[in-house]
C-alpha cells in the first residue's frame, strides 16, 4: 500500500526548500593551508636551547589554538629535538571557512606554563584561502622577542 499526502502548493514549496537547506548543512568542503615555519636564521641554534613550549594562535577567516609538540608520527617538532635545526615543521591546516585570509601567529616559551614573561619568540605569517583549495604560504618565521620580566 502506498500512502500520499498532497500539500498545498505554498506548503510544499517551503518543505523542498527546508530539504535542500538540511541536506547542503551536512555538506563542507575543506580549505587547506601549507607553509613551513622555522627559526630565524639570525637566531639559530640557540632557539632550539631555550624554547621549551610552542603555541600556534589562528585567527581571521577561522580561529583556532594549538600546542604545538608532536607531529602526526609522534616525533617532537617544537623545539626541535636538534639545536642546529631551523625548521620548526611544515604545517598542513585544514579549515571548513571558505574564503578570506587566515593569520597563523607562532608563540615560543621558556615555559610550558606559556606566562607572558616567559615568551621569548614570535613569528606570523597571513595566507589567502579559497573554498576546496590549498593554499601555500610564505614561511612563518620565528624571531626573538624581548620579554617582558622575569620568567618564573
Amino acid at each position: 500500500m502506498r500512502l500520499t499526502t498532497k500539500l498545498p502548493a505554498g506548503r510544499a514549496a517551503l518543505l523542498g526548500a527546508a530539504l535542500l537547506a538540511t541536506s547542503a548543512v551536512g555538506c563542507n568542503t575543506y580549505s587547506y593551508v601549507d607553509f613551513h615555519a622555522k627559526i630565524d636564521p639570525m637566531w639559530g641554534g640557540l632557539a632550539a636551547s631555550v624554547i621549551t613550549q610552542c603555541h600556534m594562535y589562528v585567527t581571521g577567516a577561522a580561529t583556532d589554538d594549538f600546542v604545538m609538540n608532536d607531529d602526526s608520527s609522534g616525533a617532537r617538532v617544537c623545539p626541535p629535538v636538534n639545536s642546529n635545526q631551523l625548521e620548526i615543521t611544515r604545517v598542513n591546516y585544514s579549515t571548513f571557512a571558505e574564503s578570506g585570509n587566515l593569520t597563523f601567529t607562532l608563540k615560543g616559551f621558556t615555559s610550558t606554563g606559556e606566562k607572558p614573561e616567559c615568551q621569548i619568540a614570535e613569528g606570523t605569517t597571513t595566507i589567502a584561502i579559497s573554498k576546496g583549495n590549498t593554499a601555500v604560504g610564505m614561511d612563518l618565521i620565528l624571531k626573538p622577542k624581548t620579554s617582558t620580566g622575569t620568567c618564573q
